[in-house]
C-alpha cells in the first residue's frame, strides 16, 4: 500500500513523520489490514512508538493516537531504518504536492516511485 496525502500547517519534522504514520495507519485499517509492516526514518517517532511515550504535545498526541491504533491490530511491526533507505516515502511525500488530495494505491506501484521501488526489489 502506497499513500499519498497533503496537510496543511507548519509542524516540527517530527510530529509530520507521527502525522504521515497516523494516516497511512487509519488508511491500512479502513482497507482492512490488521497486520503490517511499517518502516520510519524517524527515530524519535520510533522511539516513541515503541515505548508508548505519553507526552502533552502535539507530538505526543499523535504518539497517543498511534498507539491507539495499533492496538486495535493483530500483528504490528514498527522499525526504524536509514534515511537513505527510505527514499520511495520520501518520493511520495514530494509527490503528494503535484496530487494536492489524498491518493492510495492498494496493489500497483505509483509511477513517481516505480524506479525506486524495482531497484530496491533487486
Amino acid at each position: 500500500m502506497a499513500v499519498c496525502d497533503v496537510t496543511d500547517g507548519d509542524f516540527e519534522v517530527e510530529t509530520c513523520e507521527a502525522l504521515a504514520l497516523r494516516r497511512g495507519i487509519q488508511i491500512a485499517m479502513e482497507v482492512g489490514f490488521k497486520s503490517f509492516l511499517v518502516e520510519v526514518d524517524c527515530l524519535v517517532l520510533a522511539m516513541a512508538v515503541k515505548k508508548e511515550k505519553k507526552e502533552r504535545t502535539l507530538f505526543g498526541l499523535i504518539v497517543s493516537d498511534i498507539c491507539s491504533l495499533l492496538g486495535l491490530c493483530f500483528n504490528v511491526s514498527i522499525s526504524h531504518i536509514r534515511r537513505n533507505a527510505n527514499k520511495a516515502a520520501h518520493g511520495l511525500a514530494n509527490a503528494s504536492f503535484d496530487f494536492g488530495e489524498l491518493r492510495v494505491w492498494l496493489e500497483e506501484i505509483p509511477d513517481c516511485i516505480f524506479d525506486i521501488v524495482t531497484k530496491d526489489i533487486h
